[in-house]
């Protein structure tokens, strides 16, 4: 499984914004991955210790870069982890 990290500089961490504001983050990004228009209800997205952790099963390294894309766009999210695996 290729695991890739992803950090933006300039922009606080989740973790030093305080505790609950992760889930406001989190749920903008669920969003965004069910609203596009690619198949990418099966991936899920948490926050652990100030990181997204992106994870589930797509069927194409492309869809797995849209839907790091999609998150990593959204202000606040500072560093992605992309755990997302693709079926073969």
């Amino acid at each position: 499984m290729s695991v890739q990290f992803f950090r933006r500089s300039g922009v606080p961490l989740v973790s030093d914004l305080g505790k609950d504001s992760s889930a406001p983050l989190v749920s903008a990004a669920h969003e965004r991955l069910l609203r596009s228009a690619y198949p990418l209800r099966e991936v899920r997205c948490e926050c652990r210790e100030g990181r997204f952790v992106l994870a589930g099963r797509v069927s194409s390294y492309y869809l797995k870069q849209v839907a790091q894309s999609l998150v990593f766009g959204l202000p606040g999210v500072e560093l992605l982890v992309n755990r997302i695996e693709v079926e073969e």
